[in-house]
């Protein structure tokens, strides 16, 4: 495989505000471009899904037909076909009865209340996603965050924001 190298970018030389403005108003009108691109390629995948769902479906239920008439078939021959066995292997699949437990609640209870009982019993059943809060992190001083392996670093990094309602107006640049 062949290895990706990086374009080398030719950097424009910035003399002057007018010079950095007309940049500015250059980035704009590349970006409205590539907005254009992705809107017009967004609109192709829609209506490729909606064309390949469109398609899909009669299909989809003629699997679904077959696989009852599967299950009818394996239900009204159970005793017949499965006697000893669980499954049968046939030249393009395998049919048979496979053990399944399903959980589920007691009538009149909905999963938010058993989650309360199991609370209330004090039962390990309940599961909590610990993650670290960063924010919280940010308020602790330097020498608590050093305590837990981390730091705190300021930057002060160069910006540009898009004047849009100047923009709006003109046209995109090449």
């Amino acid at each position: 495989m062949a290895k990706r190298v990086k374009p080398v970018l030719r950097i424009l030389a910035i003399d002057s505000l007018e010079e950095a403005d007309a940049v500015l108003a250059e980035i704009a009108g590349r970006k409205r471009q590539i907005a254009l691109y992705e809107i017009r390629f967004k609109e192709e995948v829609d209506r490729l899904k909606a064309e390949c769902a469109a398609n899909c479906e009669p299909i989809r239920q003629g699997i679904a037909e077959r696989e009852q008439a599967l299950v009818q078939f394996g239900i009204a021959r159970r005793e017949e076909l499965f006697r000893g066995k669980k499954s049968l292997d046939l030249n393009f699949g395998t049919i048979g009865f496979r053990a399944s437990s399903a959980l589920k609640t007691v009538k009149k209870l909905t999963w938010e209340r058993v989650l309360g009982l199991i609370k209330e019993k004090g039962l390990p059943c309940v599961r909590v996603k610990e993650e670290v809060d960063k924010e919280a992190l940010r308020a602790l001083a330097p020498e608590k965050l050093a305590e837990v392996g981390c730091k705190l670093e300021q930057a002060d990094d160069f910006f540009y924001e898009l004047n849009e309602t100047e923009l709006a107006d003109s046209s995109p640049a090449s």
